[in-house]
């Protein structure tokens, strides 16, 4: 199995090939695997996944060539970026809510489960 991954693209990334880790280092990344089913899972980070089965018989495998989708990274409240969805409420400017001079709220509000605050 070859798989044709320019060395660029390999910072901070991995290849697993039925759960093993490969090296990444040559610059020729050819695999031999003996006939049957494959898991194949190559990881770069800030990228999805790529997870391919595939199957080694008499015909010979054509190259794997990893096509990188962007992750989106989300923020979380406790650190860097996981790129798990999370909701995080949006920023307001609380000084536009308050009339200074009456020291009172401007508008009408109503809480979170729609009770009149």
């Amino acid at each position: 199995m070859v798989v044709d991954w320019p060395v660029a693209d390999r910072k901070d990334a991995r290849l697993m090939i039925d759960g093993k880790k490969e090296s990444l280092d040559p610059s020729n990344l050819e695999f031999r695997l003996e006939p049957g089913r494959h898991s194949v899972q190559i990881v770069r980070e800030g990228f999805q996944p790529i997870d391919k089965i595939v199957e080694v018989g008499p015909e010979p495998l054509q190259p794997i060539s990893p096509v990188w989708i962007r992750q989106e990274a989300t923020l979380t409240r406790d650190g860097p970026p996981t790129g798990k969805p999370e909701t995080v409420a949006k920023p307001i400017d609380l000084l536009a809510l308050v009339d200074l001079e009456k020291h009172v709220l401007k508008g009408t509000w109503r809480k979170e489960n729609g009770g009149p605050h």
